[in-house]
């Protein structure tokens, strides 16, 4: 995956989820009447665990790279040429 289009998709999980938590945190102000210390508190759980996620996505799209340039690399390295190097008949 190039890396801008992970970018993209990264930077649009983190403000989707930042959304879906400002929505939930008003849901239970508004519904549930939460007070505002039980808020705070809800936010700032939630957004920790939304940084360690993000952090865990780019450990994994890292690792998923990793995996393609392996095999590109042992592709290279299983390459059997069709001109012996080491010895073979000689040409006339």
């Amino acid at each position: 995956m190039a890396s801008g289009v992970h970018e993209f998709f990264m930077t649009g999980i983190m403000f989707g989820s930042m959304d879906a938590l400002i929505f939930m945190s008003s849901y239970l102000y508004f519904n549930f009447d939460f007070s505002i210390g039980k808020i705070n508190s809800f936010n700032s759980y939630m957004f920790s665990f939304l940084i360690n996620f993000a952090l865990l996505g780019s450990v994994i799209a890292e690792v998923i790279g990793m995996f393609g340039t392996m095999a590109a690399i042992a592709t290279i390295i299983l390459y059997v040429p069709k001109i012996k190097a080491d010895g073979g008949e000689k040409v006339t």
